[in-house]
């Protein structure tokens, strides 16, 4: 135990070096000894000692042993196996070329260690074309790009088993399906949206919030990944328009819910009034003229009767009637209907006050919120709202836009 372990070997010289026989192992044979205690010796050091070393005796030329262990001084896709000796310290080892290489570099796409065998497996890399495997090709522009096979694989990439768990992994999302045109035969889920629309809705962050709502359409103005994408029209304005007192996302979908406003009238009404589902043959052919005739040959521009320039009789000193309170003919007008925009939630509040602030209405009278929500911030009928809670703050606890500077009266009834 005093030489290095890689050189040592067995000895039976007396005196012992250590006081009690049993403080170490001892053998009756020097080759069981080597066994024993120098098993896996690579230099084989402890075997060359004997008087007839067995043919198991590293006894290679070329400084070589008969255990194979990784070349870990080479790059991953570039290295093999070995066998040169002395055995690195902390190397795993094999008792043969093939078992290290499908040990120690079993998922090598290059085969550079299964190529060094002096009989490659037919499982070897060794064919002409391109690789089994797919992987993505990040030279070309993602909308451009498509999956390859080409040798030699780049490192760093990840491996598909086929091109179409490539385009799936690498590029589910693109839009262009140029990955998928590339295959041989096309799945049916390939993109093939007329109309240039998507098959997902995304909120339109181009336009002020209180007048966005979803699109589908193509191209898409961002990048994959950098929006939130939902499947319906419904779910992407829930999602990214639920407080949105205007309600312009959700009514403006294809079947809006009950209570939004109607579409507003077109600019130029129809020419003509039509059916909606017109027969083929008329019942009655269409006339020139109008079938009624005017009650005058020609209309009068002035009136016919002259009015005089006097009254007809005298008054009399004493009306017949005493004069009604009101004059007659005039009714009483109904009372102003309120413009008011009557609060409910919290969250509505909150909303309507950063609209307010974020269109600079502490200093424009004439702003749309004020028209919207009847009037300056003041006025506003919240007698409705049950939390009065961070209405000038974001759900971080930090001032909204504009409140730092407010400084406006508010008079509200909250109706506790």
């Amino acid at each position: 135990y005093e030489t290095a372990w890689i050189l040592a070997g067995c000895l039976n010289t007396i005196p012992l070096p250590y006081n009690n026989i049993n403080d170490l192992p001892n053998y009756p044979t020097q080759l069981e000894c080597c066994k024993g205690a120098y098993a896996g010796q690579m230099s084989g050091a402890c075997l060359s000692q004997l008087e007839s070393p067995p043919t198991t005796s590293p006894t290679n030329t070329g400084n070589t042993g008969s255990l194979f262990y990784p070349d870990y001084s080479t790059a991953w896709p570039e290295a093999g196996c070995v066998n040169v000796l002395p055995v690195p310290s902390g190397r795993p080892t094999y008792t043969s070329h093939v078992a290290c290489c499908k040990g120690s570099y079993g998922g090598q796409i290059t085969g550079v260690c299964l190529s060094q065998l002096d009989s490659p497996p037919t499982t070897s890399p060794t064919s002409s074309g391109g690789l089994d495997v797919y992987y993505p090709d990040y030279k070309t522009a993602w909308e451009k790009a498509a999956c390859v096979n080409t040798r030699p694989m780049p490192s760093g990439r990840p491996v598909y088993s086929t091109m179409l768990a490539c385009c799936k992994g690498a590029y589910a999302g693109q839009m262009s399906g140029y990955c998928l045109s590339q295959l041989e035969a096309p799945p049916t889920t390939s993109p093939t949206t007329s109309d240039a629309t998507a098959d997902f809705w995304y909120p339109d962050y181009d336009t002020a919030w209180r007048d966005a709502r979803c699109l589908n359409s193509l191209p898409l103005p961002f990048l994959p990944g950098r929006r939130p994408t939902y499947t319906t029209n419904k779910a992407c304005c829930s999602a990214a328009y639920g407080g949105q007192v205007s309600k312009a996302c959700i009514c403006s979908m294809e079947s809006p819910p009950a209570g939004c406003p109607t579409p507003p009238p077109t600019p130029v009404p129809t020419m003509h009034p039509f059916t909606v589902d017109p027969e083929l043959n008329p019942s009655l052919p269409p006339t020139l003229f109008p079938t009624l005739e005017p009650t005058t040959p020609e209309p009068t521009l002035f009136q016919t009767i002259i009015p005089t320039r006097f009254p007809t009789t005298k008054p009399m000193m004493e009306p017949s009637l005493q004069p009604t309170e009101m004059p007659t003919g005039v009714t009483n007008s109904p009372p102003p209907v309120s413009t008011m925009h009557p609060f409910t939630t919290n969250l509505e509040l909150r909303a309507a006050i950063q609209e307010y602030l974020s269109q600079g209405c502490p200093s424009d009278a004439n702003c749309q919120a004020t028209s919207t929500y009847g009037g300056a911030i003041g006025d506003w009928d919240v007698s409705r709202v049950p939390d009065f809670s961070k209405l000038f703050l974001d759900d971080s606890y930090d001032p909204v836009p504009g409140a730092d500077s407010f400084n406006e009266p508010i008079n509200w009834d909250t109706g506790m």
